[in-house]
């Protein structure tokens, strides 16, 4: 369970303060906020995943409905609000499912992630989930949060101790941006906030993704490779790794019409990438590079 921290998960839920958005939905009394999110997860899907980084594939991956934020580009735009169509268990139920599941499974998996939408929203029920699959199975993959991390400070602290790897996106470089397309507010000050106290977790391996977005080289990939150089260059549990498969998948206004990297974006993209100077990095989740 969470690591230097007293407080319970469950005082964060009602009213909820688990991420930034801070919006005091009484979750306990079955209130939902704006992401979506009531008291028991709902899995819309888990299988068997090799599209990860190379030291994590094979990953178990579960699939958790709702979302802090609103990514006009998001993959997964029918799972984000509800009503929601899955798999709802308790937590025993989910920790004796997974362990029928995986013990034996051929080839084994490495880690456990926990993906979404969002599942930090989830992070109570992620938390007892864990704690029961930890008595029953204590040789059980390593448990992966892949998240957006724009969690409150005080539900980063449980994440502590229970999550074995924090796998982060750093978005967007420009607070404009994460307004107009993911209706987040106070992005930068949150997420890098975050990243620099998973960071100070020795225990804790932190992997930091960035999807380079058409026509954001400047605005968002740019400043972000340039913080994690200048702020988490040192950092000996980090590896980042720059994506460059941008595929739209809806259209919303005009001015957010998305189209795929062109070959000029992704050639820029690479020159930044070269530039980064972090200890370890990846271009497109490929082998590491030094």
């Amino acid at each position: 369970m969470p690591q230097n921290t007293a407080i319970s998960p469950f005082d964060l839920l009602s009213p909820c303060s688990l991420c930034e958005l801070r919006c005091q939905a009484a979750r306990l009394d079955c209130e939902v906020g704006p992401c979506g999110a009531g008291l028991e997860p709902v899995v819309y899907s888990r299988m068997l995943h090799f599209g990860e980084e190379l030291e994590l594939i094979p990953s178990y991956v579960l699939n958790l409905a709702g979302c802090s934020m609103a990514c006009t580009f998001c993959s997964e735009e029918n799972h984000l609000k509800p009503p929601f169509a899955g798999e709802s268990m308790s937590p025993e139920e989910w920790a004796l499912t997974l362990k029928k599941t995986l013990e034996h499974s051929k080839p084994a998996a490495k880690t456990l992630n926990f993906v979404g939408g969002e599942p930090s929203i989830h992070l109570p029920f992620l938390l007892q989930l864990l704690e029961h699959l930890d008595e029953l199975w204590p040789a059980h993959p390593r448990a992966l949060l892949n998240t957006n991390l724009y969690l409150t400070p005080q539900a980063l602290q449980c994440c502590r101790g229970p999550f074995a790897i924090v796998l982060a996106d750093h978005k967007f470089g420009d607070d404009h941006c994460a307004r107009t397309i993911a209706r987040t507010p106070r992005y930068l000050e949150v997420i890098q906030r975050n990243l620099l106290e998973v960071s100070r977790w020795p225990e804790t391996q932190l992997i930091v993704r960035h999807l380079v977005m058409p026509g954001h080289l400047e605005c968002c990939t740019e400043p972000v490779l340039n913080w994690l150089s200048s702020e988490l260059a040192g950092a000996p549990n980090l590896l980042v790794n720059l994506m460059t498969g941008f595929v739209p998948f809806q259209e919303t206004t005009a001015s957010q019409r998305w189209h795929r990297l062109d070959t000029a974006e992704a050639q820029h993209a690479k020159t930044l990438f070269n530039s980064l100077r972090v200890n370890r990095k990846l271009w497109n989740g490929g082998p590491p590079v030094a």
